[in-house]
């Protein structure tokens, strides 16, 4: 082997690893991220006392990224809480709250 073949051989391997590490890289930081945007509640009914903001319930009620278990919350109900009325959570970001056709809340998960 000559001393051009040898470095464009050196030069096809470094590409081919560094390919392969980026591939690698963009994988993990897109499974974290579909990680960090995960939430889990416990799915209890709350009823609301007064003082009750949606952001407590969330952050009261909820692991992982609350923020987005809020952002469910707020598109569902919206933002005006009720002395007595009761909340449900969604469990996970992959459930969705709806309501029957009867006015009650049930959870559709993918």
């Amino acid at each position: 082997m000559n001393e051009n073949s040898y470095r464009t051989f050196k030069a096809g391997i470094a590409t081919f690893a560094l390919a392969v590490g980026t591939s690698l890289a963009f994988s993990f930081l897109n499974t974290q991220q579909k990680q960090d945007n995960e939430f889990f509640c416990n799915g209890a009914p709350i009823s609301i006392k007064e003082g009750d903001t949606l952001y407590w319930i969330t952050r009261t009620h909820c692991d992982g990224n609350t923020m987005n278990a809020l952002d469910a919350v707020v598109s569902f109900y919206g933002t005006t809480l009720t002395v007595g009325d009761t909340l449900f959570l969604p469990t996970h970001n992959n459930c969705q709250l709806r309501f029957t056709d009867g006015g009650d809340v049930f959870e559709d998960c993918k």
